[in-house]
């Protein structure tokens, strides 16, 4: 049985396993006299009641460091009474899944039940925040619902684990959850957490119980903030109505469901378009490939339901540490700029950093040790709130010295690769530490490079005429060569597991 969570926080997994067995055996539950409406209310005044606690849509081995993943039975924050179910994590794989499940009994064998839910969480978000990807609070979707199976993780593409039932995507419901509202709290001011109930009534779904009368109750937040989430499950609740009094027949076991990036299929439309000067129309059908500035965009098909236009520019609007900038301009087919468009598959960005530019940074040892110091960023600036944030990304070393980039976003705006100057200066010392070489001049600031070749990059400050030039540090060029090897070596071997864990 696959885990629904990889995290390594096993004495609380531990004390919600033997709250599951005690409680389990006897039901939570309020049934009507005449059986046909059964409710279960959980309040966690003293224990997690049974539920435990998952997490999806993020990679198999994921970095902890990075996502923060952490869920814990705790008193609720200061201003509120009582206790609840904590959860938290760090949505870096932007799409991010965090749930908590219980089974529950006592309801009649292979009976169909119409199920409301109605959950009391405990939020500090306000509302008409701007955050990358998308909203803290409106981008960060509340969803209930049950199943006949387990709810559980699976291997799936991209080696990311996925959800074995349909809990729709972000904010589409699935056939097993229902999205019943958002962690946005009008009536919070100074970050202060909140009581924010959320329920089905007008939307319930329907389940089968199994031949022993048992369904499964699921509860999470399917995130498109990329950014960290936190809140408090304070109470649940579920009632399950008689849909249909006569038994049916016994269902069939419902074949596990190969997981799917958009379980929900998408509707797409093809319009013809009123072309804007310079943008490049896309069809929903359509994998098109832009790029401009040293900056690749691949927008994939279905990257939006409907036909729009895209344009990528050069741009010099970015700081004077970044190596390369671009803009991108979202367009509707009738040309309609949309600054807050957002993509339904991600669009994959690629910047090329040369050999040459490697060369004038320091070197490979030097990018290298700076990468691994964080000094190497790729940002995106949003267009609604012009504030700049970092996204998460590889970087690759080829056999030619070249670095390339990579990322997936699903949000776009100004596009910028920076290298931040006073710590790529620290990782150049390291590396003379580590040679035993003399200190040599720092390094000159790394100004923007409109077509991203390393002709527009400053020319660094001569060495002695008897020692090559490399970046500013004079290496004895023998070893030099050794270690840009080495490097190369190192990169190849180890450089996807390092990236992997900074993205």
């Amino acid at each position: 049985m696959q885990e629904s969570c990889s995290i390594p926080i096993r004495r609380k997994l531990i004390g919600l396993v033997v709250a599951a067995a005690a409680i389990l055996s006897i039901p939570a539950a309020v049934i009507a006299q005449d059986g046909t409406e059964t409710e279960f209310t959980f309040t966690f005044d003293s224990d997690a009641e049974g539920w435990t606690v998952g997490f999806a849509d993020l990679p198999v081995d994921h970095d902890q460091s990075i996502y923060e993943l952490e869920y814990e039975h705790r008193p609720l924050p200061n201003g509120l009474e009582g206790s609840g179910i904590y959860i938290q994590g760090h949505n870096r794989s932007d799409d991010l899944f965090m749930f908590l499940k219980r089974q529950v009994g006592g309801l009649k064998p292979n009976t169909e039940y119409a199920v409301s839910v109605s959950v009391d969480i405990a939020t500090n978000v306000p509302t008409a925040l701007i955050g990358i990807g998308g909203s803290p609070g409106e981008s960060v979707f509340v969803k209930g619902g049950a199943s006949t199976i387990e709810p559980e993780t699976m291997v799936g593409d991209n080696q990311h684990l996925r959800m074995n039932i349909d809990k729709g995507n972000q904010s589409r419901g699935g056939e097993d959850m229902v999205v019943i509202g958002n962690v946005a709290h009008p009536e919070v001011l100074d970050r202060e957490y909140r009581i924010k109930t959320l329920d089905n009534t007008d939307i319930p779904l329907s389940v089968i119980a199994d031949s022993q009368g048992r369904v499964w109750l699921i509860v999470g937040t399917d995130s498109g903030f990329e950014g960290l989430s936190a809140l408090y499950y304070a109470r649940v609740s579920y009632k399950l109505n008689v849909a249909d009094k006569s038994p049916v027949e016994t269902p069939s076991p419902r074949p596990t469901r190969t997981p799917k990036p958009n379980p929900t299929p998408v509707a797409t439309e093809k319009v013809d378009a009123d072309p804007v000067d310079g943008a490049t129309v896309i069809q929903p059908d359509e994998r098109t490939e832009l790029a401009e500035s040293g900056i690749t965009l691949m927008f994939p098909v279905t990257s939006r339901a409907r036909t729009y236009q895209a344009m990528v520019e050069e741009s010099g609007d970015c700081a004077a540490d970044a190596l390369t900038c671009a803009t991108v301009s979202i367009y509707s087919a009738e040309g309609e700029a949309e600054p807050d468009a957002r993509f339904i598959s991600p669009v994959e960005i690629t910047v090329r950093v040369s050999s040459e530019q490697v060369i004038e940074m320091g070197g490979a040892p030097v990018v290298l040790q700076a990468y691994a110091m964080g000094a190497i960023t790729f940002q995106i600036r949003d267009r609604v709130s012009g504030n700049w944030g970092t996204v998460p990304h590889e970087v690759e070393f080829d056999e030619n010295g070249d670095v390339t980039v990579t990322t997936q976003v699903r949000r776009l705006g100004d596009l910028a690769l920076v290298v931040n100057v006073e710590t790529l200066e620290k990782a150049r010392m390291r590396v003379s530490a580590a040679l035993g070489t003399p200190t040599a001049t720092p390094i000159p600031t790394v100004t923007p490079t409109p077509a991203a070749t390393a002709t527009s990059v400053p020319t660094p400050t001569p060495a002695p005429a008897d020692l090559p030039v490399t970046g500013g540090s004079p290496i004895p060029f023998g070893i030099l060569l050794a270690l840009t090897a080495m490097a190369v070596l190192m990169t190849a071997i180890g450089m996807k597991t390092l990236s992997g864990k900074r993205s």
